[in-house]
């Protein structure tokens, strides 16, 4: 009879400055923005027009919408980062969109 070793692991999420979890779209937007005014950036005006405001409507449940957008330093001068932002609908009750954004 063989014997089989129990392999326990714990996986824990990697801790971020942002909030996750937001109750509308718009308020995932508003952690966006101020994550990135603490480090000295906004999102680009014409980014921000023609990919958010007039983009794709908020996700559906268990979608996805993905965003790439332009970012402009404290003066407003264009800067070559840009930040990759992903805002998933959860189908949950409460906290229905989860956000995740990175500066690359």
């Amino acid at each position: 009879m063989k014997s089989f070793k129990v392999l326990r692991v714990s996986i824990n999420e990697a801790k971020t400055s942002y909030a996750l979890y937001h109750d509308t779209m718009s308020a995932a937007f508003v952690e966006v923005e101020n994550e990135l005014a603490k480090k000295g950036m906004a999102i680009e005006a014409e980014s921000r027009w023609s990919d958010v405001a007039t983009g794709p409507a908020k996700p559906g449940r268990g979608k996805t919408n993905r965003y790439n957008l332009a970012l402009t330093d404290k003066s407003g001068k264009n800067i070559k980062k840009r930040v990759q932002v992903q805002i998933y609908n959860r189908e949950s009750a409460t906290k229905t969109f989860e956000l995740n954004m990175y500066v690359g």
